[in-house]
């Protein structure tokens, strides 16, 4: 069951279920994967949010566009495929108002404004100058979440029996088919035959990281990320 957690409930440290806008479910299992939110969940294991946008065109068929993703002036990267529909979709900026996201919260508001939705615009122009007079449909805005050396935090939470996290994914959900997998053997047989040393939970426990001056640009936690993974 699949459910929107506002906390999870425990006793001495044993995970009893979750709480939810439509009451309590008990559980013996929680799997905390909210990924941009998962620190609200589970404060233990320290995932970064950061707000980027994503748009999507009107359908343009006939068009063979592949997947692929550049970097950008003043952001980390965009990236594009095409639906089946003939749907163009492009993602990639951080906040494109840095003002309004200062703080940590900041980065779960899903409002887009006028300036942004501009900015989208013209990114689309200058990626795919073909297209340039396609319609932009919808644009969103969403959470990803970054832990502090880049790679995902996937595993038991360390002293919380019943707890398992799976959260962290910066370069976005393209390993969650292997992830269930891997999150499926915990639980059942308490282990996975999947390598995980590099995604323990646990590997910052104790440890004090120093976030970069500037820590919700996209940009600067990629070059953070790469000088961490490096040492």
């Amino acid at each position: 069951i699949i459910l929107l957690a506002s906390t999870i409930l425990e006793d001495s440290s044993v995970v009893k279920g979750v709480r939810t806008p439509f009451g309590v479910t008990q559980a013996r299992w929680v799997v905390n994967a909210t990924n941009g939110w998962a620190s609200k969940l589970t404060p233990e294991v320290a995932i970064t949010p950061v707000r980027q946008l994503a748009m999507a065109t009107e359908r343009v068929p006939g068009l063979k566009c592949c997947p692929f993703e550049v970097p950008a002036p003043g952001y980390y990267a965009w990236g594009t495929t095409q639906a089946k529909s003939g749907n163009i979709v492009v993602g990639g900026p951080g906040p494109l108002e840095k003002e309004r996201f200062k703080e940590m919260d900041d980065h779960f508001d899903e409002m887009v404004s006028l300036s942004e939705a501009r900015e989208c615009a013209h990114y689309l122009k200058v990626l795919m100058p073909k297209v340039k007079k396609v319609n932009i449909i919808r644009i969103w805005a969403g959470a990803m979440g970054f832990s502090q050396d880049g790679i995902p935090n996937i595993g038991f939470v360390p002293g919380k029996k019943g707890l398992i996290i799976a959260a962290g994914f910066a370069a976005g959900m393209s390993q969650g088919a292997v992830v269930g997998r891997i999150v499926a053997d915990l639980i059942a047989e308490g282990d996975t035959p999947f390598p995980m040393e590099v995604y323990d939970p646990k590997r910052f426990l104790g440890k004090k990281v120093e976030w970069p001056a500037q820590p919700y640009d996209l940009g600067i936690l990629h070059e953070f990320f790469a000088r961490r993974q490096r040492e």
